[in-house]
């Protein structure tokens, strides 16, 4: 399977595993950077737009939760919530207004694993 730019999915380093299954995220800037696709770091604090891919068919049966959240101190605080739904395209769009100077990720929970 290959992920963006033609990279093994195992290999790419915008991929990350929740509980088990594979989810691609990719960030973008339309107002500064165009199309242009990034993944760990956001070079601007203009508007951003992130995308999660839920890689694993069966990631589109199951409920999801994201969460955004930032480093204040010594912790991490809750910025952004999205509550748990299906995702039958297999991809959600997350718009991210003026993201400031700082350190963030990505909290995905899933709602429930039982898939029938």
């Amino acid at each position: 399977m290959r992920a963006h730019g033609g990279v093994a999915i195992d290999k790419d380093y915008c991929t990350f595993r929740a509980s088990g299954y594979t989810v691609h995220f990719t960030a973008y800037q339309p107002e500064t950077l165009a199309g242009k696709e990034l993944c760990k770091t956001l070079p601007s604090t203009e508007e951003a737009v992130l995308v999660l891919d839920f890689v694993d068919e069966a990631l589109r049966k199951i409920p999801i939760r994201v969460s955004i959240e930032k480093e204040q101190e010594t912790d991490y605080v809750s910025i952004q919530s999205m509550p748990a739904q299906l995702y039958p395209s297999g991809s959600m769009f997350v718009p991210f207004l003026k993201p400031t100077e700082g350190k963030y990720k990505v909290i995905v929970d899933l709602e429930s694993e039982d898939v029938t």
